[in-house]
């Protein structure tokens, strides 16, 4: 892949990456640095991270300090995510169209094969240890937003390094103003 922003990449991929995007009306908790620090180590640097897969492959997965402009070809093309925490992030592709802020509670889809970065969005406060964690599941085909849901839903208020607790899967309920590029 071309790694200059001023090029197009090699097709197939889109030019915004995130295919749906919807605002759920889920009460997100908030998970502190306590909870994260243990997983990055000391530090600021850039780094991603992932852990806790289910049987479903529903996982955790975070980011400190963003992540370059890339693609990830080894991976499922889709991962669907439901955001837990964002210290002021957002997803940029090809094209840098904003899509809505992504707040706690959002759930979304992205293709990982399309390039894509995580930087700075200046709509958001910026928090002093730059996390954004999120439930994910990855497929590949693209789920609609009740299937994503449905898996990812259960995670919400579980603490990120406990992942074999049991909740109950709640019906989806997203925003009237939802969004779909």
């Amino acid at each position: 892949m071309n790694q200059d922003r001023n090029v197009a990449p090699e097709a197939p991929y889109f030019a915004v990456p995130v295919r749906w995007f919807r605002m759920t009306l889920a009460r997100v908790a908030p998970v502190d640095d306590a909870a994260l620090d243990p997983a990055f180590g000391p530090g600021r640097s850039r780094k991603i991270k992932s852990w806790g897969h289910d049987d479903e492959g529903v996982h955790w997965l975070a980011t400190r300090g963003g992540t370059p402009y890339h693609t990830d070809p080894n991976y499922s093309r889709f991962t669907h995510h439901l955001l837990i925490r964002n210290d002021g992030w957002r997803i940029r592709g090809f094209s840098d169209e904003r899509h809505p802020v992504m707040e706690p509670g959002a759930l979304y889809c992205l293709d990982t094969h399309s390039p894509h970065e995580v930087v700075r969005d200046d709509r958001l406060p910026w928090g002093m240890r730059g996390y954004k964690l999120q439930v994910a599941v990855d497929r590949d085909e693209p789920l609609t937003p009740s299937e994503a849901w449905a898996l990812l839903s259960p995670w919400i208020g579980r603490n990120p390094g406990e992942t074999s607790a049991t909740a109950q899967r709640m019906a989806p309920r997203f925003r009237k103003d939802e969004h779909a590029p």
